[in-house]
């Protein structure tokens, strides 16, 4: 908080001359010179402030710039999903599939694979093999994901009925 005005400090510094402000009993020297001053321009600065002020609002802009600048730092790691293509959680694994995204954008993605007829074991290695590839690629703190789609939607399968629709 401010301190509150001297009266007598405001007195010297609007009725008293410099010499005869210089010869009271309490002058400073340096700090009555500069309380001296600010007190005789006082008036003046407050009506400064204010024109600013007023210039301020009606242009609805600060004396403050905004900049744009880009952003640096915290970027979300890739995700990665692993799709299986199956109807329930118990039924085997029709085909398998891979997508990476990064930023809502799908960068990688390896085409799906029947799984028809591969043991369950080699499944799950093949899973973890895909798995640590990508993370060595697109990063190992990006989150994994493993998602399930019914067999209709399996791309290699909608692929083999337009082919023999063509025909």
């Amino acid at each position: 908080m401010p301190k509150r005005t001297n009266p007598t400090c405001l007195d010297c510094g609007l009725n008293w001359s410099h010499e005869a402000a210089s010869g009271r009993r309490c002058f400073v020297g340096r700090a009555c010179i500069s309380k001296r001053s600010r007190y005789r321009h006082r008036a003046d600065d407050l009506e400064r402030q204010a024109a600013a002020n007023s210039r301020r609002k009606q242009t609805g802009s600060s004396s403050r710039r905004v900049l744009q600048l880009p952003i640096i730092g915290y970027r979300t790691p890739p995700k990665i999903q692993l799709i299986l293509y199956r109807d329930t959680k118990e039924s085997p694994v029709h085909a398998i599939a891979a997508k990476v995204w990064d930023d809502g954008e799908c960068v990688a993605e390896v085409e799906a694979q029947h799984a028809i007829g591969i043991h369950q074991n080699k499944l799950r290695e093949t899973l973890k093999q895909w798995k640590a590839f990508l993370q060595t690629e697109y990063g190992d703190q990006g989150e994994v994901k493993i998602s399930s789609l019914p067999v209709k939607h399996c791309s290699l399968c909608q692929q083999a009925g337009s082919d023999s629709d063509a025909e």
